[in-house]
């Protein structure tokens, strides 16, 4: 008896109807759940996000207090002139003295 042939089914190999029995893979093991239903990640999550949002009131209040200080620190003082301004004119910064002669 000839073996009829399958029709053309789009596939590069023919489609068999009986899956391959010769291996048996045996069933994979049902994963454990890390999870607790004790409410233990929330307590964790939330003590993770107090913790980000002291770190960053720190940093703010200790950004806060530099600004304090350097402002304290500059009080009432002039501000330096810029002198690449005045390099870059060719202005002198004093007045040239004559000696008395006339022009």
């Amino acid at each position: 008896m000839a073996a009829s042939p399958q029709p053309y089914s789009g596939y590069a190999f023919p489609i068999t109807a009986t899956p391959c029995t010769s291996s048996k893979v045996p069933p994979k093991p049902k994963p454990v759940n890390v999870f607790s239903n004790d409410g233990s990640f929330l307590e964790r999550f939330q003590r993770s996000r107090k913790e980000e949002e002291d770190k960053r009131k720190a940093e703010e209040a200790l950004a806060r207090q530099r600004q304090f200080d350097e402002r304290f620190r500059k009080r009432g003082k002039r501000q330096q002139p810029d002198t690449s301004s005045i390099v870059t004119q060719g202005k002198p910064t004093k007045k040239v003295k004559f000696d008395g002669a006339p022009l």
